[in-house]
């Protein structure tokens, strides 16, 4: 269970599958039984725009590549954290 979330540490992906998601869930239990019917398409609205807006062209030949390594060094942060914390427990 997500207790809070820091939404400015997102990346403009990380943060439009958080809202895919959040979108998903609500969903699948009815937004209409949960009372926050009007907040969810608004919400549903907002997250097609971003959606848009944060979709890489992949016209670009070295796109794909780009992109891959843009994850790198986040893949590396995260590995060297995971390692850490392993030591620390």
């Amino acid at each position: 269970m997500i207790n809070s979330i820091k939404l400015n540490n997102l990346r403009n992906r990380e943060y439009s599958r958080f809202l895919t998601d959040i979108l998903s869930i609500t969903g699948q239990n009815g937004p209409a039984t949960l009372n926050i019917q009007p907040q969810f398409d608004t919400l549903k609205t907002v997250s097609a725009e971003i959606e848009l807006l944060f979709t890489v062209p992949t016209s670009n030949i070295i796109a794909k590549e780009l992109e891959e390594l843009d994850a790198r060094p986040d893949s590396a942060i995260t590995g060297i954290n995971a390692l850490v914390n392993g030591f620390c427990l």
